[in-house]
Formats: C-alpha cells, structure tokens, sequence
C-alpha cells in the first residue's frame, strides 16, 4: 500500500513535471487549470474563499440579479474530513500545493 508521504512526494514530483506521468486533472493545482483555461479565454474573476460572499454579490449583481443567502449546506453523507485528514497530509498538501496555497490564500486546516 502507498503511504501518504510517498504519495505526497510523487504529487509534488509529477505537478512539478518532474515525472513521466502527465498531470491528471484530478490531482492537477488550481493554478494549472486556470493556465489550462487562459490558453482559451482569461477568467474575468476569480473568486476566493476569503472573499467569497463579496464576490459573489458582485456577480450577481452584474448580471442583474439579486443577491440571495444561499440555503444552509446539508450535512455530508461521507465521512468528516477530520475522520479522513490529518496534520501529517496536510502539510504534504501545503508541499505538494504550494503555489495554490500562495495564490489563492489558502490556509491550513486546524484540527
């Protein structure tokens, strides 16, 4: 089985290109597929989590809507990221996603 830490380093390997695999899309950075976008047309917004409710009144109001609360998220049917995700991935992901963390402001979990 692969341990999370050889996973992590292949990851940041492979969206480096630094391996003989292509990036898949599953796994591929933010930033990579919004390179992949601007090849065809730039995005006119991106739109982040710290800023998120902002910027989504903003759209809804350039293109003529009202601005409504959206509904309370219902709860996952999957496991809690706390039962599936530790510090120790976390810190691999901040490695692995060092340019989105940057980029977009992400911050790591606390757990």
């Amino acid at each position: 089985m692969i341990r999370s830490y050889q996973l992590g380093k292949f990851l940041k390997f492979n969206l480096a290109g630094q391996t003989a695999l292509r990036v898949d899309g599953a796994w591929a950075s933010q930033t990579q597929i919004i390179q992949g976008f601007c090849k065809f047309a730039p995005p006119h917004m991106i739109v982040r989590a710290d800023s998120l409710e902002e910027d989504l009144k903003l759209l809804t109001q350039q293109v003529g809507l009202s601005w409504q609360n959206p509904p309370p998220a219902s709860r996952p049917q999957s496991p809690a990221l706390s039962e599936i995700y530790d510090t120790e991935l976390e810190a691999l992901a901040h490695e692995a996603y060092a340019a989105d963390y940057s980029n977009f402001g992400f911050k790591p979990l606390e757990f």
